[in-house]
């Protein structure tokens, strides 16, 4: 019985990098969901309601919009010490993240509309 307990218990190092750049995408989709139905009057809610729904929706949004905090990068020791470049599923997932985030920085989403970085500063 230990021994199946055992196998089931894992715990993970870290998280998924795309799981993290993921999951502000789906807090981010109910509120807009919700304020989409309230608007159209599928629901019978207070205007009250459809109100906080949308200021809510809104705080997202403007969360979205600011800027990642840099971080700040642990000095590279030199020598035997010095970490080996990462490989692997995760560097690979990590890397597809980086890019998935750079082309979202530019404007360039994954169906090619909406305002973008470069719209934004010629506005």
């Amino acid at each position: 019985m230990e021994s199946h307990v055992r196998a089931h218990t894992h715990t993970r190092d870290a998280p998924d990098p795309l799981f993290k750049i993921l999951l502000p995408v789906f807090h981010h989709t109910p509120p807009q969901a919700l304020l989409a139905i309230g608007l159209l009057g599928l629901r019978p809610w207070k205007p009250r309601t459809v109100g906080a729904i949308g200021m809510a929706a809104s705080a997202l949004n403007c969360y979205f919009l600011y800027p990642a905090v840099a971080r700040v990068a642990a000095p590279a020791s030199a020598g035997a010490g010095a970490p080996a470049p990462a490989s692997g599923p995760v560097a690979a997932a990590t890397e597809a993240a980086a890019a998935a985030r750079r082309a979202v920085e530019a404007g360039v989403g994954a169906l090619g509309g909406g305002v973008g970085a470069r719209e934004l500063k010629a506005a």
